[in-house]
C-alpha cells in the first residue's frame, strides 16, 4: 500500500458565539488554556496523568519561526468523531480546532467564529491508500485527480 498525497486541510479553532459571550474571547494564545475545549481523539490527546490535555502549536500566519506558540489544554470532550465535535463547539460547549473547509457554511451564517484567525495551526493531510503498483490503472489515476480537484476546491484547503 503506499499513501498518495490529495490535499492539506487548513485547521482552526472556532467557538459559538454564545460560549465567547459567557467566557470572553480570547486575544492571546496563552488565553487558550483558560478555556473549554472539545478535542479529537487525532489530536493526540493524554490521558495518562488525570484530566485530558491536548498539545497545541500554533504560529503566527504573519511572522518567521520566532513567533511558534506551544501550550498544553485541559480537553473538557474528547471524541473520536469530529461531526459531533463540530456540532458541540455550535452549542457552545467549548472551543474546538476544526477543518476550515468543515467549519465554514457554520462561520459564513454565524453558528461559529474564528478564534485568533492570525494564529495558525499545523494542517491535516488527507491522503488515499492504493496498492503499490508499477503503474496506475487509469481508473485509479482519474480517481485520485477527481479527489484532488474536489478537495483543493474547498475552503481552506490547498494542494499536498
Amino acid at each position: 500500500w503506499i499513501a498518495r498525497p490529495l490535499c492539506q486541510f487548513e485547521m482552526i479553532v472556532c467557538a459559538a458565539p454564545a460560549y465567547l459571550a459567557r467566557h470572553g474571547v480570547p486575544a492571546t494564545p496563552q488565553a487558550l488554556a483558560d478555556h473549554a475545549w472539545l478535542t479529537s481523539t487525532r489530536d493526540g490527546v493524554d490521558t495518562a496523568d488525570g484530566p485530558a490535555t491536548m498539545a497545541l502549536d500554533l504560529h503566527r500566519a504573519d511572522a518567521d519561526a520566532d513567533a511558534d506558540v506551544q501550550l498544553q489544554v485541559q480537553a473538557r470532550i474528547v471524541s473520536n468523531n469530529q461531526l459531533s465535535l463540530h456540532q458541540m463547539c455550535e452549542q457552545g460547549m467549548g472551543l474546538a480546532r476544526l477543518g476550515h473547509a468543515d467549519a465554514h457554511a457554520a462561520i459564513e451564517r454565524g453558528a461559529l467564529i474564528r478564534v485568533l484567525p492570525q494564529w495558525q495551526s499545523a494542517p491535516l493531510l488527507v491522503s488515499a491508500m492504493t496498492p503499490r503498483r508499477d503503474g496506475d490503472p487509469a481508473k485509479v489515476r482519474v480517481a485520485l485527480d477527481a479527489l484532488r480537484r474536489h478537495f483543493t476546491a474547498l475552503p481552506g484547503t490547498r494542494p499536498a
